[in-house]
């Protein structure tokens, strides 16, 4: 197992890490400590230009704001994951993860059809074969 980390710039990892965070809240829906994880590992990722990461075993470096650094993936070494709650670093490498296996497709934007007007008969009169100002002088008339 390779231990380099490879440097992902965050701007590269933008729109496939949106998909991934998404998914993730639909996923924890319900469990406001993981939620709350994948709030706080989203806010960190856009506050850094970019991430380490091992592809090899999905771990994330991850340089925290007190200046500990956590290898994390499924595991970590902060003191949430030692007391079997959700952390903020296996959110992050999670996101990571999932956002690097989403190609993101292209925005293509659909065609739009023009509207169709549509055509207004008066069924009453329909069968007549009337015109239109004939059924009007007839609905009107006095």
């Amino acid at each position: 197992m390779s231990s380099q980390f490879t440097t992902i710039t965050t701007a590269a990892l933008l729109d496939s890490l949106c998909l991934a965070v998404d998914a993730a809240r639909v996923a924890a829906a319900g469990n406001t400590r993981w939620l709350n994880a994948i709030d706080a590992a989203f806010d960190h990722i856009l506050q850094v230009e970019s991430i380490e990461y091992r592809a090899s075993d999905h771990a994330l470096l991850y340089h925290s704001e007190s200046g500990q650094t956590y290898t994390a993936n499924g595991r970590c070494q902060c003191q949430a994951f030692k007391a079997g709650q959700p952390c903020k670093h296996r959110a992050a490498a999670r996101l990571v993860a999932n956002a690097l296996a989403v190609p993101v497709a292209p925005v293509v934007p659909e065609p739009v059809a023009a509207p169709v007007a549509p055509v207004l008969r008066f069924s009453r009169f329909a069968s007549a074969g009337k015109s239109a100002q004939e059924e009007i002088d007839e609905l009107f008339a006095a």
